[in-house]
C-alpha cells in the first residue's frame, strides 16, 4: 500500500494499466459530459466502435465513483492508484464489522479482515485492476442482509437491490 501511495506521480508503464486509466478518464469525461458523445458509443475502439455496444462493461460503475475526484483534479493516475487502496481499507473495514456482527471476537474480525486484504490476492487485483474494486460490497451486502432479518422495515431491502444492482453494473467479476 505504501508503494501504491508512493508510485502516485510515477506514470504506469505497463500497457493494461494505461488502457484502464484511459477508459476510466474517458467514461468520467463522458458522464460529466465534457464529452459530448453518446455514453455507449465506444469510440477508441475504432473501426469496431459502430458495432460495439459498450466500451467496457465493468468500468462504468467505477466511473460513477471517481467522476467526482476527477472534475476535481483532472488527473487519472493518481486516482487509478489511490482507488485501489481506498478500496482495499474499505473492504477491511466492511469486513470487520461483518464479522463483528455475526458474533465474532473484536480481534478475530480484525485480523480476517487484514489476513484478506494484505494477501497476495487482494494486493495484485484489487490495487492493479478497477474491476475488483467492488468487492468492498460484498460485505456490505452480507451487513444490509443481516440488518434486514433483524429488522422489519422494507427500507433494507430495497438498499439491498440498489447495492446488488449497483455490483452487478460495476463488475461482472465479481457479481458472478
Amino acid at each position: 500500500i505504501y508503494f501504491m501511495i508512493c508510485s502516485m506521480k510515477i506514470r504506469p508503464r505497463s500497457l493494461d494499466t494505461w488502457f484502464m486509466c484511459y477508459t476510466l478518464k474517458y467514461q468520467a469525461m463522458r458522464i460529466s459530459s465534457l464529452d459530448l458523445g453518446s455514453l455507449w458509443e465506444g469510440g477508441f475502439f475504432y473501426p469496431f466502435n459502430e458495432v460495439s455496444l459498450l466500451f467496457d462493461g465493468p468500468s462504468l460503475g467505477a466511473s460513477l465513483l471517481i467522476t467526482p475526484v476527477w472534475m476535481f483534479t483532472k488527473n487519472i493516475f493518481p486516482i487509478f492508484r489511490l482507488g485501489g487502496v481506498c478500496a482495499l481499507y474499505l473492504i477491511w473495514v466492511l469486513t470487520y464489522y461483518f464479522l463483528k456482527k455475526l458474533g465474532c471476537a473484536k480481534i478475530g474480525a480484525f485480523c480476517a479482515g487484514a489476513l484478506f486484504c494484505f494477501s497476495g490476492i487482494a494486493l495484485i487485483l484489487i490495487t492493479g485492476q478497477y474491476v475488483f474494486w467492488s468487492f468492498f460490497i460484498i460485505p456490505l451486502l452480507g451487513l444490509i442482509t443481516l440488518k434486514i432479518f433483524s429488522t422489519a422495515k422494507i427500507f433494507w431491502g430495497v438498499l439491498w437491490g440498489i447495492v446488488f444492482g449497483y455490483l452487478a453494473w460495476f463488475s461482472a467479476h465479481v457479481f458472478v
